[in-house]
């Protein structure tokens, strides 16, 4: 099976209106911009089968898959070069999606991570994390952005995270959604890199050098994102973290981030050496 381009908004719209049904299992959570953007880009393709329908983003280490399964009992095979990744999204009260999970086991895919999600409100959060000579400020070059992604691109990993290409740096330094952590002297400790969706303030990122770690940084870095979003007007704040990182999990914890109850699970399907 070969996957062909999307070339257009038009395109995709149409076939929505043959494999997107009432019933149908689906992972695509992206907005009609984003998808837009992404088609201009030349980043998305698609697979039809008879019944199911795939589409196929891709990114600097991998394609991630986002599905429309209406038939359990076709196969997905795609003649591509990249690794697949395909994250599902789903609610701990219902349960595993198990349905998915089977379908995707029998393509070859396997369980890679999970992440969870927090949230919280800026009269919850307990600020002021005490730290001495850290200074918290947005990140006023290239040079910085770019130095911060690369630190993102260290820590977390390329298949479930959102690796950050060079073709970004630019636009995040355009957005000002980049926020650095240094000494007292200037030395690079560590960044945060938010996103702002529907008055919603997310943390994307956000990393601490090895050296800098167990000495407040990150918590530095959040205190001035909740105060300076609320500056902003907005009181909200949202994230993801790996399920099995306890020590991001504490920190966000102490601040006054809960869960809210929705998962994601990644699976893979190796092409060639991880």
């Amino acid at each position: 099976m070969t996957a062909k381009l999307l070339t257009s908004i038009e395109q995709w719209g149409e076939l929505l209106k043959r494999y997107q049904q009432e019933e149908t299992l689906c992972n695509n959570y992206m907005m009609l911009a984003e998808m837009e953007s992404l088609i201009n880009a030349g980043s998305l393709s698609v697979l039809e089968n008879n019944n199911n329908l795939f589409l196929l983003q891709k990114k600097e280490k991998c394609s991630r898959v986002y599905y429309y399964l209406n038939c359990m009992n076709e196969s997905f095979d795609i003649d591509i070069e990249n690794d697949l990744v395909v994250e599902i999204i789903f609610r701990q009260n219902k349960g595993l999606p198990e349905q998915e999970l089977e379908f995707l086991s029998r393509c070859g895919f396997v369980m890679y991570k999970r992440r969870d999600q927090y949230s919280g409100s800026y009269k919850e959060m307990r600020l002021r994390s005490h730290a001495t000579g850290i200074v918290v400020r947005e990140a006023t070059s290239i040079e910085e952005v770019k130095c911060s992604c690369e630190l993102f691109n260290k820590v977390f990993d390329a298949y479930s995270g959102d690796y950050i290409s060079d073709k970004e740096i630019h636009s995040l330094f355009e957005a000002k959604a980049i926020h650095v952590a240094t000494d007292i002297k200037g030395l690079f400790l560590g960044a945060l890199h938010q996103t702002i969706i529907n008055n919603t303030a997310w943390i994307s990122h956000l990393a601490v050098i090895d050296k800098a770690r167990g000495k407040g940084v990150g918590k530095a870095l959040l205190d001035s994102f909740v105060e300076n979003n609320k500056r902003e007007g907005k009181g909200r704040y949202m994230l993801w973290v790996q399920s099995k990182n306890a020590t991001a999990i504490k920190m966000y914890q102490d601040k006054g981030f809960i869960p809210v109850g929705k998962s994601t699970l990644s699976m893979i399907k190796i092409k060639q050496t991880l």
